[in-house]
């Protein structure tokens, strides 16, 4: 064992083939204990800070393939770490064997999960070599590539990795100054790779070498100079003399498909040119093999690759290829990609919906400009209503492995099929009334009936009301009649479904809302559990957006359906699963919460904390430390307070006294479950409880929170967070503060200076450290930075500088963070914060906070501005700048009381951009810094200066989606329905309807 774990010892090659063979051989016959004694041992020996250095000779002498790659993979991960540390003839030794490696084991055709594993090592060496102590690298490497197949074949992936590693992939390891030269060192020697790859397609007649040859070949058309593709006969050569052979065609795909998502591609004549080239490719395809293109291109990884090169052609540059006239080419394609898309994986189908989403939007938002044939319109209605996914809605009452459960791709479908029921509302409707009527099962009534409900939104008044009329009629058969209880459920389920997507057409019409909510009772009534919770969701809903007619009595009613409700709720209760009375309580208490008539509501009130109240005091009587992890008192314990959560957002004098006294209670009750926490570690229930007593407390404080036993509840929760590890702290505690913080505003603050010291200081030094640990309780920490900053001390009152800028920093170094939601709600703080400082009446306060942050809140946006990584919230960070150069422009700031402020911070930004842009000339970097000031007042001037700036400094491209998600989001808003179902007072202008 010592011959392995010992440092500066030589490697006994026969042991360490032993340890590995009694590690990875497959023998059921081998003790268990062996097996982990070598893993021990293999451990041990990694641990070595030499195990690197010593693994060529295990390279060399072992005769296991297994040894082999543990070696390789142990050199590997010590090159990345350790490389400076080694002499320079450490690094020729290595640079020479690896290279000799190389290709010693491609002549010997060695297994290719280690001649990949070599490729990677070389490449390690690369990363830290060259060009500069290399530099002929290139030029040596493709030199011994030609020898033979075997080098050549093995050299082209090397060059697809290489490619990979510096233009695909970030190695945290290199700085990104090594990163760039490692980079540029590829680009500059790419004429030689591309010559080299010219001369393998003209005379190498191997077709796996040549099929690798475009593999490798799709890679560099990701980053290389378009140039180079629009100068060269290169693509005429791929779909004339390769793509007619089908073990080409997907690699030639893969070669176009990179062209087509070039940073650099827009919607140009070369463009089009390369585009009409493929179309034309693929339709002699077609014709030579007399088939259509769903059977041409039927094997699954062709078929999911055809549809992304065609796809991302068609949305290029904002699918500019498809402005003005449709050409033929433009016209085959979008009918190809709907063909493919009817009868596809339902993998590849995902892919399909994201690019019928951009291109649908496109042609409804920019009719005037595109016009695809209405047939393909027709066409893609029906794909869309027979492959429509199963909503979330739905999943209580269909099996899991009825399609892909993922709401992000639902969503995908539910916008995609609003763009087109808006592109023809007529035929959308007569598709989907012919589908429901012709459905020979289950699942045509489904599809149709999730397709109706997914196109809420889009249909105008008078359309819809005709429409479900004959929808609802039509199911409601279905509910009359003696169907087996699977069946039924599926029935009913449809019927709430598409009501709770239509509150305009229930507020318009009591009858179909009466008969629903008898439905809906009936469905709670059902001992069916997947039914009753879609009941009770859809009450939820309705209470939600049409509170008005639970609330009035009809005149075909004896009493409102509140007052109804509220006198069978134990009743309902009592039929129910326990975890879905709490969402039926809470549909009850937003129908409450809705009513203006204070007496009634404390009636109503009254009668909804009878069970609550009663199942909370039984529950306490069987609690103590002996069943504090039971599951059945875990459930009883549970059950009141989930309740209380969920109706405490009902604003009444009736209520308050009796929720403050459950509150008090509950103050025992928490500190007993974190005794037990801290006794049972992380037992599920402990948890469990103690997450659900403070979203009850979140709830509370956002209610109450100037009650008499908030100062209590905030020193037991701060020194609970305080006093917890880090890994038992829950970020449900912060939520509480928020909430508090965000209610009360200024008058909080009594508890700011306890909260900043007991939970903010110490969340950020938990999570200073690293972009990724602790994600949830990250989010909640800057939530409440927002509103402290935002609500507290943005008054002059409670000033206090240290604490200030401490917090300020935390808030400017989430405005950095690579994580959207993070860095979007601290960016909304600085200029929520921004804009409290410049309302505040105190001249002192604005000057004090002025010269001392504003020069760093102004730079620090520019470098988040400059970062790629954050042209997501281009937008947003538009709208702060615009606020901090306006509030100079107006002359309201004299940094250090200098009247020339705008000059000073001109010529500030200019030499900070001038160190961050060396390439660029300071009088231009000096020209928009005054610039952006003096167009302060023209938002769209400004946008455009900053626009100009990105682009021109190479940090993003002209076609980046980014630079225009506002004005993007605003035209899309005129899409109808694509934010949702109409609200129960939306008509829609006839100037916004798109009808062929």
């Amino acid at each position: 064992m010592e011959h392995l774990t010992q440092e500066g010892t030589p490697v006994d090659i026969s042991y360490f083939d032993l340890i590995v063979n009694n590690l990875y051989n497959v023998d059921q016959s081998r003790p268990q204990e062996l097996v982990s004694e070598a893993n021990a041992v293999l451990m041990k020996f990694q641990e070595r800070s030499d195990a690197w250095l010593v693994s060529q000779q295990i390279i060399t002498e072992s005769q296991q393939i297994q040894s082999k790659f543990i070696a390789l993979q142990t050199f590997t991960q010590g090159a990345r770490e350790k490389w400076g540390m080694i002499d320079e003839n450490q690094r020729a030794f290595f640079k020479r064997f690896f290279f000799d490696l190389f290709f010693q084991w491609s002549y010997s055709d060695v297994a290719p999960t280690l001649m990949s594993e070599a490729c990677r090592a070389l490449i390690e060496v690369l990363k830290n070599e060259w060009p500069t102590y290399w530099p002929n690298f290139m030029i040596d490497f493709l030199n011994a590539c030609k020898k033979s197949h075997s080098t050549t074949l093995n050299g082209l992936k090397l060059l697809a990795i290489l490619s990979e590693e510096t233009h695909e992939y970030t190695d945290d390891m290199l700085t990104s100054d090594r990163m760039s030269e490692f980079s540029r060192a590829l680009e500059s020697d790419f004429n030689l790779i591309f010559t080299y790859l010219e001369t393998v397609f003209l005379e190498i007649k191997d077709q796996n070498i040549i099929e690798q040859a475009l593999h490798t070949l799709s890679h560099y058309l990701r980053w290389i100079d378009l140039q180079t593709i629009t100068s060269t006969p290169l693509c005429h050569h791929l779909v004339t003399n390769l793509y007619p052979i089908p073990q080409m065609r997907l690699a030639v795909l893969y070669c176009f498909d990179a062209i087509a998502t070039h940073s650099s591609a827009t919607a140009d004549q070369n463009m089009i040119q390369i585009f009409e080239i493929l179309v034309h490719s693929i339709h002699q395809t077609l014709i030579a093999e007399n088939q259509p293109i769903t059977e041409v291109y039927a094997e699954p990884t062709i078929n999911n690759q055809i549809i992304k090169s065609l796809g991302h052609f068609l949305v290029l540059d904002q699918s500019n290829l498809l402005l003005g006239i449709l050409t033929e080419p433009a016209a085959m394609a979008l009918h190809w990609l709907c063909q493919l898309t009817a009868k596809c994986s339902i993998e590849t189908f995902k892919v399909a919906v994201e690019f019928w989403l951009s291109l649908t939007k496109t042609f409804f938002l920019e009719s005037h400009k595109v016009q695809p044939p209405k047939e393909l319109i027709y066409q893609l209605q029906e794909v869309f209503i027979n492959r429509i996914t199963r909503p979330p809605e739905f999943s209580f009452l269909v099996p899991d492995d009825f399609d892909c459960d993922d709401p992000v791709f639902y969503e995908n479908m539910r916008q995609t099929i609003v763009c087109l029921s808006n592109l023809s509302r007529v035929n959308m409707v007569q598709q989907l009334l012919n589908f429901l009527r012709s459905a020979q099962n289950n699942e045509g009534i489904l599809l149709s009936c999730w397709s109706i409900g997914a196109i809420s939104g889009s249909l105008q008044k008078n359309e819809e009301q005709q429409f479900l009329v004959e929808v609802i009629n039509y199911l409601y058969g279905f509910l009359q009649q003696n169907l087996p209880q699977d069946t039924q459920a599926l029935f009913c389920g449809c019927y709430l479904f598409i009501l709770s997507l239509y509150p305009r057409f229930l507020h318009n019409n009591w009858c179909y809302l009466k008969q629903l909510l008898e439905k809906i009772i009936q469905f709670i009534r059902t001992p069916f559990p997947p039914l009753q919770k879609m009941a009770v969701n859809t009450l939820k809903s309705i209470a939600t957006s049409i509170p008005g007619p639970l609330l009035m009595k009809h005149m075909d009613q004896q009493q409102s359906f509140i007052y109804s409700i509220l006198e069978n709720a134990e009743q309902l209760a009592s039929v129910l699963p326990m975890d879905f009375v709490p969402p039926l309580y809470e549909a009850m208490a937003i129908m409450i919460k809705s009513h203006n008539n204070e007496q009634e509501k404390a009636s109503m009130v009254s009668k909804l904390l009878v069970l609550p109240v009663r199942s909370w005091e039984q529950s306490l009587v069987q609690l103590n430390t002996d069943t504090s992890c039971d599951n059945e008192i875990t459930m009883k314990v549970l059950f009141p307070i989930d309740i209380f959560g969920k109706i405490i957002l009902i604003s009444n004098f009736a209520f308050y006294p009796q929720i403050e006294a459950v509150i008090t209670r509950t103050m025992d009750l928490y500190r007993f479950y974190s005794i037990e926490v801290s006794k049972h570690s992380a037992h599920p229930n402990l948890l469990e409880i103690k997450t659900q007593i403070l979203l009850l407390y979140e709830a509370f404080l956002k209610q109450h929170p100037d009650s008499e036993i908030v100062p209590g509840l905030v020193e037991m929760l701060t020194q609970d967070y305080v006093n917890s590890p880090p890994d038992f702290r829950f970020y449900q505690i912060i939520d509480c503060f928020t909430a508090m913080v965000d209610t009360l505003g200024s008058q909080s603050q009594q508890y700011v200076v306890h909260i900043v010291m007991n939970v903010v200081v110490p969340t950020f030094d938990m999570i200073k450290e690293s972009y990724n640990a602790y994600p949830e309780i990250r989010l909640s920490h800057f939530k409440l930075l927002n509103v402290l900053m935002t609500k507290v001390f943005s008054s002059v009152q409670s000033f206090n500088l240290d604490i200030f800028t401490s917090m300020l920093d935390c808030l400017l170094y989430g405005v950095s963070h690579p994580k959207h939601d993070i860095s979007s709600i601290a960016l909304s703080c600085v200029s929520g914060l921004l804009s409290d400082v410049d309302s505040n009446p105190e001249e002192d306060f604005r000057r004090v906070f002025y010269d001392t942050f504003y020069i760093k809140i102004l730079f620090q946006l520019f470098n988040v501005l400059t970062d790629r990584s954050h042209k997501f919230i281009f937008s947003q960070l538009v709208k702060t700048l615009i606020h901090l150069f306006q509030i100079i422009q107006k002359g309201k700031v004299h940094l250090d009381g200098n009247p020339n402020t705008d000059n000073g911070v001109a010529n500030a930004l200019a030499e900070k951009l001038s160190n961050d842009f060396p390439h660029i000339r300071p009088s231009d970097l000096l020209e928009l810094s005054r610039a952006l000031i003096m167009e302060s007042a023209n938002f769209g001037q400004f946008q455009e200066l900053l626009r100009n700036f990105l682009i021109g400094s190479k940090k993003v491209l002209p076609t980046d989606r980014d630079l225009y998600q506002s004005e993007i989001e605003d035209r899309e808003m005129k899409i109808s329905g694509l934010a949702g179902p109409a609200n129960p007072s939306d008509g829609l202008p006839e100037d916004q309807i798109c009808e062929f």
